[in-house]
């Protein structure tokens, strides 16, 4: 299994960009894992303009099927006096596959400070796993997952939501911007959890907006919930949490659903 911080180490300038081999374990069907496309945009964005201020938000348009060798080529957009706007164009055999536009901007003083999305909640040693070892599909073997809330996929479950603890196994030496980046899009869609069968999905889109930048990260509780499906779509509204429970960052996806 390579992990993550391997393959970070691993990519290679180029003309324009970087290049990026991605194996097997990093897979989900015909495509690499969503997650792992968007920590590796923002990688390369952090090496092409090294002295961008920290990540604020980020959104990604999955357009086809992404695996193998890809060519990453961050373009700035827009630098402002505390804000810039880069660009990464992902391309596979040839051709634009996932757009990630990355917004990067400078903390600023302020008098509000506020957070009221704590929740109580088991802690992941005290949580099932959220799938066995043999269902799991090739990406998820580099994760750690535990169910915290909510319904199990497949359940058949009349509200589609829950939240799971997640970790990488092997994290490296990773940044916790880099770590949010690859786990935010970890979670199969919570609208699974109403299916009453297997059924394909694919992430049509995925935005994440970074509230809290912690200085080391391991587990992270991801929540999600289906908030509509209809015509062959899901509207999923996310969130992520730390340990303590600080928010770390509130993510939208839509889904395409195969049931």
């Amino acid at each position: 299994m390579i992990p993550l911080s391997t393959l970070l180490a691993d990519m290679v300038e180029t003309d324009g960009g970087f290049a990026s081999d991605v194996p097997d374990n990093w897979t989900q069907g015909r495509t690499t894992f969503g997650g792992l496309t968007a920590a590796l945009s923002v990688a390369a964005a952090q090496r092409a303009f090294p002295d961008l201020p920290p990540l604020r938000t980020m959104q990604v348009a999955y357009m086809r099927p992404a695996s193998g060798a890809l060519d990453l080529r961050p373009t700035l957009l827009r630098r402002g006096r505390s804000a810039a706007f880069v660009e990464v164009d992902c391309r596979s055999q040839g051709e634009s596959a996932v757009r990630v536009t990355l917004v990067f901007g400078e903390a600023r003083d302020s008098a509000l400070a506020h957070d009221f999305s704590h929740e109580d909640v088991p802690a992941p040693e005290d949580c099932p796993r959220f799938m066995p070892e043999s269902a799991q599909i090739n990406f998820m073997s580099n994760f750690d997952m535990r169910l915290a809330t909510g319904a199990h996929l497949l359940s058949g479950a009349e509200t589609p939501a829950f939240s799971v603890w997640m970790r990488l196994r092997d994290p490296g030496a990773l940044s916790p911007i880099i770590t949010m980046a690859c786990l935010g899009d970890g979670l199969p869609p919570a609208a699974m959890a109403s299916f009453d069968r297997f059924g394909p999905v694919s992430t049509i889109t995925w935005s994440l907006d970074i509230a809290h930048i912690p200085d080391t990260l391991d587990w992270v509780r991801l929540s999600s919930f289906s908030e509509q499906a209809e015509h062959g779509y899901s509207l999923q509204n996310m969130a992520l949490h730390d340990l303590k429970g600080h928010r770390l960052g509130a993510a939208r996806q839509n889904v395409a659903i195969f049931v």
